[in-house]
């Protein structure tokens, strides 16, 4: 991935899904790779077509780890298009300590996604 950066390939590039490398990095849990795209100008916000950014991507995929170093400035309120937050991603994909971790960074476990459920609501 370095070498990617240091040769000036676009950070920004998306796939059919609007997916940038970082939110697949974010997605994939490879932090490394991560790393290497902030540091060399990726955009930690970027969101996919769906509306989710790293942080919700990592979320999801209970990447505890790099979810706790883009907590920091992060608005745990934002939503993506289906009205679902970061608390929701890690609770539909079962990862409690995230969960955790995510209340007690003052997420909002009353907000609910476009369907109405809320975070602690059983997903399909």
């Amino acid at each position: 991935m370095r070498v990617l950066v240091a040769a000036k390939a676009d950070l920004e590039c998306r796939d059919k899904y609007g997916k940038t490398p970082l939110l697949w990095a974010a997605a994939g849990g490879h932090e490394a790779a991560a790393s290497a795209l902030l540091d060399g100008g990726a955009a930690l916000r970027a969101c996919d077509h769906s509306g989710c950014d790293a942080l919700m991507c990592a979320c999801l995929a209970g990447h505890m780890h790099l979810a706790t170093l883009w907590l920091q400035g992060a608005e745990l309120s934002r939503a993506a298009h289906d009205g679902a937050t970061c608390l929701h991603a890690a609770a539909r994909g079962g990862h409690a300590p995230l969960v955790r971790l995510l209340l007690r960074e003052s997420a909002d476990p009353a907000a609910c996604d476009t369907a109405g459920r809320r975070c602690t609501a059983p997903y399909p």
